[in-house]
């Protein structure tokens, strides 16, 4: 199955690239292209007659408390039924990124959520192409970490491996004015208040996701310095030749 990943340091443009590219309409962005609306769909008709009973702020709310935690609890069991081995590195995760382990444990826990909420909302003639995948959390268990010691290789060899992964990059001063416009907060945290020390430690560590996958995984690096348009136009260009 033809997958696409997005990797990028904060301000980067990623998520925007990411949500511009989606609106092709052979690629499904999953969680956020409508992932928990599709299953919905295909519920039971007691929760359809709920749902679409209700509007606005209530609909909301029941597609919060009704779907939302159960299609993402589900979605988990089922993951870990059919890949036990994807629970196998979790320890690692636990130990290498000492600064938040609990938190680099749980956004491994949710792109798996992701992952299998996405699989089963697709549909045939779609290509699965997200934002936050695999390469983004190992990004974040690597950003967490004192020491480069996590062990990549065996955590891609646990998991699903896109078959392209876009490098989405800019210079630092970019990104870093482009993050503090959308107060971003993921350049400051407790263990690392300097932001360019933040911004090179994120780099960093997409940096070396990205050598650990390109034996294996297609990269298309972009620099999204221009218009979003025009770099859309260069990942998808370089997508259709890839994926043909």
């Amino acid at each position: 199955m033809n997958q696409i990943e997005f990797i990028g340091p904060p301000g980067a443009g990623k998520s925007t690239l990411h949500a511009d590219l989606i609106e092709q309409n052979n690629l499904f962005g999953g969680v956020d292209d409508g992932a928990i609306d599709r299953l919905i769909q295909e519920d039971h008709r007691l929760y359809q007659l709920f749902y679409r009973m209700a509007f606005g702020r209530i609909q909301s709310t029941l597609k919060w408390e009704l779907f939302y935690h159960r299609y993402h609890r589900d979605a988990f069991r089922r993951y870990i039924s059919e890949n036990v081995a994807a629970l196998d590195i979790v320890p690692e995760i636990s130990r290498c990124a000492t600064r938040a382990p609990e938190e680099a444990v749980l956004f491994y826990k949710k792109t798996i959520e992701n992952y299998q909420l996405a699989i089963d909302s697709k549909m045939p003639q779609e290509i699965f192409c997200w934002d936050e995948g695999f390469a983004m959390a190992a990004v974040a268990i690597l950003w967490r970490a004192e020491s480069n010691n996590f062990p990549l290789k065996k955590y891609f060899q646990g998991i699903p491996t896109p078959t392209a992964l876009v490098y989405v990059d800019a210079p630092r001063e970019v990104c870093l004015e482009r993050a503090n416009s959308r107060e971003q907060q993921t350049l400051s945290k407790g263990w690392i208040n300097d932001q360019q020390r933040a911004y090179d430690r994120h780099q960093t560590a997409c940096e070396h996701v990205v050598e650990t996958l390109s034996d294996e995984v297609k990269i298309i690096h972009v620099k999204n310095t221009g218009s979003i348009k025009k770099t859309s136009e260069e990942v998808s260009t370089k997508l259709d030749d890839m994926l043909e």
